[in-house]
């Protein structure tokens, strides 16, 4: 059944979901905490998915393949959220 789910994310370097294969991320926001949403097949079986977080200012990981899913305020700092793509 396709359905939308709705992760919380707490503020680290990187973090890993077990997640219904295909998910397709739709957004995310701090407000009123950070989370991202995702359009899923909740009858899919669950595959890992890697989400590295970095703050403004920060230096990037060059050596890996990340895709740019956006960027969330919280509390006065700017972090930005990257897929790690296989």
């Amino acid at each position: 059944m396709r359905t939308i789910w709705k992760y919380p994310v707490e503020i680290t370097d990187r973090f890993i979901w077990n997640i219904p294969s295909g998910a397709k991320f739709l957004t995310l926001d701090s407000n009123p905490q950070l989370a991202m949403w995702f359009e899923v097949d909740s009858d899919a079986p669950k595959e890992i998915r890697q989400f590295v977080v970095f703050g403004t200012g920060h230096q990037m990981q060059e050596d890996v393949n990340l895709t740019y899913l956006g960027t969330v305020f919280v509390l006065g700092l700017v972090f930005h959220v990257y897929e790690k793509m296989a």
